[in-house]
């Protein structure tokens, strides 16, 4: 399981939520660095000035998880948004 935290515009309900549009968020860090919680700010900032739903991914690390585990997630991550999102 890959943690995902996503952050919607202030005035977005539950069911309207659902129509917005979405963005994947991958904070910076370079796939070594970084984390959701470190960028939950930016993600809120983006989620209300845009008016879409912000999904951030918690990636795995490296050096703790060698290359490509990050980006797996990533992708993982982004197909499974994607396909519930449709």
């Amino acid at each position: 399981t890959i943690p995902v935290t996503c952050a919607c515009p202030h005035d977005a309900s539950d069911n309207s939520a659902r129509l917005l549009p979405l963005i994947l968020f991958f904070h910076s860090g370079g796939l070594i660095a970084g984390s959701v919680k470190a960028e939950l700010c930016l993600a809120r900032y983006l989620a209300s000035k845009i008016g879409a739903v912000v999904c951030s991914v918690e990636y795995r690390l490296a050096p703790i998880n060698p290359f490509p585990a990050g980006l797996t997630d990533a992708v993982d991550a982004s197909v499974t948004l994607i396909s519930s999102a449709a």
